[in-house]
């Protein structure tokens, strides 16, 4: 089913929509655009997408990333389950020190 009317989703809480235009793969570009510019989304991570289907990744390293709700919104959306799902080891970043 062709994406149609007002779509997106909504990302850990937080609304993100687009009318869609131009067939599924241009409405996919431009609602990686919006996710990306979203100033509370893109604090918990950042949006890719091809041939009509967007990624979604957690900026937190590991399982934290999995808290990530999702929700999709519109004609012809689905999320791909109620949160991010798969990531797995260590919740910390490491941290690199130079001595000078």
């Amino acid at each position: 089913m062709t994406a149609s009317g007002t779509v997106g989703g909504t990302i850990g809480g937080t609304a993100v929509t687009v009318t869609a235009s131009g067939g599924d793969t241009a409405t996919a570009a431009a609602l990686v655009t919006a996710i990306n510019a979203n100033a509370t989304v893109n604090k918990k991570g950042y949006a890719t997408s091809a041939l009509g289907v967007v990624t979604f990744r957690a900026m937190s390293p590991g399982t934290a990333g999995n808290a990530i709700t999702l929700v999709a919104s519109g004609t012809g959306v689905t999320a791909s389950g109620a949160t991010l799902a798969n990531g797995a080891g260590d919740d910390v970043i490491p941290v690199s020190y130079v001595r000078s």
